[in-house]
């Protein structure tokens, strides 16, 4: 195999890992092996990246969502990869980083929604928060549970990247996976979290999840935007915004055709 990045926009054994701190994790599931690349190193393998969650959105017809395929070029950007066998990427997972010139796709959404909603998540975000978004499966990796193993792989790692706080927007056939590694919903804003988005047969739910120790009792009654090891929370202040109601909410979930695609 060529192990030139120039001759194939895949990552492969013989290549030479993306500069600190983007590190390759040791969780494997048979064949598969997940590896992480700094966006910006890798402006080919960014490129496929993009293609392949286009193909996933196309995949389920969602045409209207918060996908900023310019985070690549953002030096907080870091692509998750499953590789199979062949080094052949399967699934893909971003976490971007915020920063003064990158607005996190969770944002953009719910300022889209209603700019209200948006301000207790504005208000909980700062430079050491990450969003978790943009996966996409290819049909021979599904089953496995990559998006799972991504996700474990950006919470081990994201204190080597700065990162206390990690952010998600699932939809209702992606909110377990979130929840299996600890997220929890935001409560304070939409309909306990919830939001009709991108389109109405999704329902998403704004999640987070503190990094740098193991979820417990007191872990799950914590604020995200107290640092690790801070002292106790304060409570959330309840956006102005409208609520949905949350009988209408379930309504929508039930009417919903299920699917596979990220939420944004």
């Amino acid at each position: 195999m060529n192990s030139s990045p120039q001759a194939t926009p895949v990552p492969a054994p013989a290549l030479a890992p993306a500069p600190a701190p983007a590190l390759a994790p040791k969780e494997t599931a048979g064949n598969v092996r997940i590896v992480v690349y700094k966006s910006v190193d890798w402006p080919q393998l960014d490129q496929l990246f993009c293609e392949r969650q286009r193909a996933a959105l196309k995949a389920h017809a969602v045409t209207s969502t918060s996908l900023d395929e310019s985070l690549g070029s953002r030096p907080g950007s870091y692509m998750f990869l499953a590789l199979d066998a062949h080094e052949r990427p399967i699934a893909g997972m971003r976490l971007v980083r915020s920063g003064t010139d990158t607005i996190i796709p969770l944002l953009r959404a719910l300022r889209a929604i209603d700019r209200r909603e948006a301000a207790p998540v504005e208000a909980s975000i700062n430079a050491h928060s990450a969003e978790a978004c943009s996966w996409w499966v290819e049909p021979e990796g599904r089953g496995l549970g990559l998006p799972a193993m991504l996700m474990r792989a950006s919470i081990v790692l994201a204190p080597a990247l700065g990162v206390t706080c990690i952010w998600a927007f699932p939809h209702q056939w992606t909110r377990s996976i979130c929840e299996g590694c600890g997220f929890r919903p935001l409560m304070t804003v939409g309909s306990r979290g919830e939001f009709v988005y991108p389109d109405e047969r999704y329902v998403s739910t704004v999640m987070y999840r503190e990094c740098g120790e193991l979820a417990t009792t007191r872990d799950r009654h914590a604020d995200p935007r107290r640092p690790i090891g801070g002292s106790p929370h304060e409570e959330h202040t309840r956006s102005a915004g409208p609520r949905r109601d949350a009988s209408s909410t379930r309504s929508r979930r039930k009417r919903s055709n299920h699917g596979s695609s990220t939420a944004h």
